[in-house]
């Protein structure tokens, strides 16, 4: 029997292999780090700790205490318990190769081999590491990525100058390659874009492929939703899945609808009013998925317009048309997922759930050429669940718990072996003896706090509290494993750490195996400059810190520690390096007149347009529409109310009240919405939104008169204008117009452009002044004797707003004209520039402004 490949073996298997050697011979092939007997070499804290158990007058010297090296004492106590396993249960033959100390690598792994280190006590001098000596380098970067940006340059510059030196010569680890999975392609395999750039071939070992992974993930969230609140986000992410929404007959742009139909129905979680009371928690239907279901299918069924309600349910009106056949398909994968995961709650034997979880696949993902392997894996699995329980006849039921936790070892377990050494770079997780010799060893992600992995372990654990030689330390495993790809590399060993904050540059700390590892570079060696001068400290020779970008014109520079092979960043460094200029306005001229039909004006076009020129004139005439912030899907209930829903209730409290209608009708329809609190606060919110409200009735009482308002249609001609609309709300004397609000701009300027025209159309049946209310003021205006001429004048103001951005910016100039009739000029523009202007919604930060002006 030959055994490859085990670096740790508990004791109980040793006895075994030694049992075994009694009837044929038994050979283990094990990696030794030293050949000298280095079984009672020990770790400097180590050392001190066992001299100060001792006891006072003990020294180190009498206990027999070696260090022998630093970096096999501290890192090699896993492979040091095991080999002395070995000494006692068999013989070893030794095979060892001196390594060339031609370089510091070189050198490191000749002192681990004769377990030697550099005692200045003894007078014995530092050893010079040359100044082209780059066998051994440790880059401090800000991010992964920047981590692959410099390796990525550091193996171009390696197969630039050594022709012998090929792909399959490389091999980079990484304490959890997955976090360097999905940027790797980016790196290695530049954009078709970037002609120049050069492919280096890899592969990537322990990754399954994206669709596989993704399957399987999706496929256990499943069954996972059967302890689930089915929060809006996760429900999401499931449907997100292609195999799943195609499966139910959805493209990506329906789920993007649907997302956007559960959110403004306010779903939040919970199937229903009884799922939240299993739950524990209070029995409420709104926010659930039934609540806002029964809404958006109750849209299509009947109007609502916001008001009225059906059995307490309000109507949910944009469902119309075609969105019908999606609603359909949004309804049968809700039933699908609430019906399958209840029916998880029921233990099965294996055999009954290899059949449930089967028909589950058949339900929930389309097959075809893309997923067709990756559901044919996820049966594979369930197949090999009901072979497992005939061989062990196990015909007990288990539950859903015991079956997620198999699943899930089941599909982590399955990897793809093919990957690795297949004559490209390779990329692997450190795992032991990963480190087959190779002429470059790269090690990533040698942060402080994800290498060497921390261990949780629960209280109760004995081999914790009695630790015996051979008992399972993943501390210990993660430093030998570092040990191991020092010794594996041939020619070359890069290893970097995310050592700068991306945020704010700080120093973060790296891995405590680099901190070693630097402590012996300078206490064993010094650097040597071009002339062969002692310059100090090895790190400012071995160590290299990165800058944030890799267009950094630090890489481009003559002379320099750092470089790069991008054509695309060298183009980017020039830039940065020019003179900066200032963004310039959007259009350096105005365009032409635009067609004539836009003559033809509305009395609502004209107000948006004054609302705000910049946005009415890129829309109209560019066609451009600007994203807003991505959203994010909110899981909790209202606790409070927002602004926006505030006023959007207050707003109908006034339109019921004017109506004559009762008040506390208004709190069925608010609930319904879904974005009212509940219980008692919600009942006091709106109480006191009641109260308020009232209040803005009663001073629109002493201006509002009883009888139902006019209506005049607007037709008017203006020089080479034609103006068209409705006047409205137009109450005996004035127009009325009103907003449960505070008093802005544009309310100022809307009243401003309907009692222009008002004055305009003058007759015996019109009012000849208006009456702007709001929470905070009243302001009438009075009858206008040169309102044609003003109207006239806004319309060649718009006519110029549809050539080129018109500057006119309402709320900072209100500001500004407010503070001029009592304050010099210079003040009126300080106060309009520090409370309009520059606030965090002001008009110098509105992104359309900044998108035509520049800065």
């Amino acid at each position: 029997m030959f055994v490859f490949g085990i670096s740790r073996l508990p004791p109980f298997f040793l006895d075994f292999y030694q049992a075994l050697s009694q009837v044929f011979p038994v050979h283990l092939f094990v990696l030794n780090p030293c050949r000298e007997y280095w079984g009672d070499v020990v770790g400097e804290k180590e050392r001190i700790r066992r001299t100060l158990k001792a006891g006072e007058g003990w020294t180190p010297e009498d206990l027999y205490l070696e260090v022998g090296n630093s970096l096999l004492a501290s890192m090699g106590r896993h492979s040091q318990e095991f080999l002395e396993l070995l000494l006692e249960v068999g013989q070893f033959d030794d095979e060892f190769i001196t390594p060339p100390t031609t370089s510091v690598l070189g050198q490191i792994q000749h002192d681990i081999l004769h377990l030697h280190e550099r005692k200045p006590e003894e007078d014995e001098p530092p050893r010079p590491i040359e100044h082209n000596d780059d066998s051994l380098q440790l880059h401090v970067c800000h991010s992964p990525m920047r981590e692959l940006e410099v390796l990525y340059d550091q193996l171009l510059q390696r197969f630039d100058r050594d022709p012998t030196l090929s792909p399959r010569d490389v091999l980079v680890m990484a304490p959890d390659i997955q976090v360097y999975a999905p940027l790797i392609q980016s790196v290695f395999q530049p954009a078709d874009h970037e002609k120049d750039a050069v492919s280096i071939p890899f592969s990537i070992a322990e990754q399954r492929k994206r669709v596989e992974q993704e399957l399987c993930e999706a496929f256990v969230a499943l069954l996972q939703f059967t302890n689930s609140r089915y929060g809006l986000v996760e429900v999401l992410e499931l449907l997100e899945v292609e195999a799943v929404h195609r499966r139910f007959g959805m493209d990506e742009e329906d789920v993007m609808q649907v997302r956007y139909w559960l959110e403004d129905v306010r779903i939040r979680w919970g199937r229903d009013e009884q799922h939240r009371d299993e739950l524990g928690m209070p029995r409420f239907r709104e926010n659930t998925w039934m609540a806002g279901l029964d809404r958006l299918m109750l849209g299509y069924a009947m109007p609502g317009d916001d008001v009225t309600l059906f059995n307490g349910i309000l109507p949910y009106d944009p469902i119309e048309g075609e969105s019908t056949l999606l609603l359909g398909r949004l309804v049968d994968f809700t039933q699908a997922l609430f019906g399958y995961t209840r029916a998880c709650e029921k233990p099965r034997t294996l055999a009954e759930w290899s059949e449930f979880l089967l028909s589950l696949v058949e339900t929930f993902f389309h097959e075809d050429d893309t997923t067709e392997r990756s559901l044919q894996f996820i049966r594979e699995r369930l197949h090999e669940l009901r072979e497992s329980s005939t061989l062990a006849k196990f015909e007990h039921e288990i539950n859903v718990d015991v079956l997620l936790s198999w699943l899930q070892e089941a599909f982590a377990e399955t990897r793809n072996p093919a990957a690795f050494l297949t004559g490209s770079v390779t990329f692997a997780n450190l795992l032991p003896l990963r480190g087959i010799p190779a002429r470059i060893v790269c090690v990533l992600g040698l942060n402080d706090a994800d290498f060497p992995r921390m261990e949780t372990l629960p209280g109760f654990d004995r081999v914790r509290q009695k630790p015996m030689r051979g008992d399972h330390s993943t501390r210990f495993d993660d430093r030998y494993k570092f040990l191991e790809a020092l010794l594996s590399a041939r020619e070359t060993l890069l290893l970097s750490y995310a050592g700068q904050d991306i945020h704010d540059n700080s120093e973060l700390a790296p891995s405590v195996v680099l901190s070693e590892l630097r402590d012996y570079l300078q206490k064993n060696f010094v650097a040597l400059d071009d002339y062969g001068m002692m310059t100090g400290d090895p790190l400012r020779h071995v160590e290299f810190v990165h800058p944030l970008h890799p267009f950094n014109p630090l890489y481009f520079s003559e002379g320099g520690r750092f470089f790069s092979y991008s054509r695309a960043n060298h183009r980017a460094a020039q830039v940065l390096r020019q003179h900066r200029v200032t963004s310039q306005p959007l259009l350096p001229s105005p365009l032409p007149d635009p067609a004539q039909e836009y003559r033809v004006v509305t009395l609502a076009s004209l107000v948006s347009f004054f609302r705000h020129p910049v946005r009415f004139f890129l829309k109209e005439r560019l066609g451009l529409r600007l994203e807003g912030e991505p959203h994010v899907s909110e899981e909790k209930e209202a606790f409070t109310l927002e602004p926006l829903d505030r006023y959007k209730l207050n707003q109908l409290l006034l339109q019921q009240g004017l109506k004559g209608l009762p008040l506390e009708h208004s709190y069925q329809i608010a609930r319904a919405t879904g974005a009212w609190p509940h219980g008692r606060v919600g009942e006091s919110v709106y109480s006191a939104s009641v109260r308020e409200v009232r209040g803005f009735l009663d001073k629109l009482a002493k201006v509002h008169p009883d009888e139902a308002p006019a209506v005049q249609e607007v037709d008017l001609t203006l020089d080479d204008f034609h103006l068209v609309g409705h006047l409205r709300d137009l109450w005996g004397p004035h127009r009325l117009q009103y907003r449960y609000a505070s008093l802005k701009a544009n309310d100022r300027l809307e009243a401003w452009l309907h009692h222009l025209v008002m004055n305009v159309l003058s007759g015996p049946s019109l009012p000849s002044s208006t009456m702007l209310v709001s929470k905070d003021k009243q302001v009438q205006i009075e009858q206008v004797g040169m309102a044609r001429i003003f109207l006239a004048e806004m319309l060649k103001l718009y006519w110029q707003g549809l050539q080129k951005p018109l500057q006119l910016f309402p709320a900072t100039s209100l500001q500004y004209v407010l503070y001029s009739r009592k304050k010099t000029e210079e003040e009126a523009l300080e106060s309009a520039r520090k409370k309009s202007w520059m606030a965090e919604y002001g008009d110098a930060n509105d992104p359309w402004n900044r998108l035509a002006f520049g800065e």
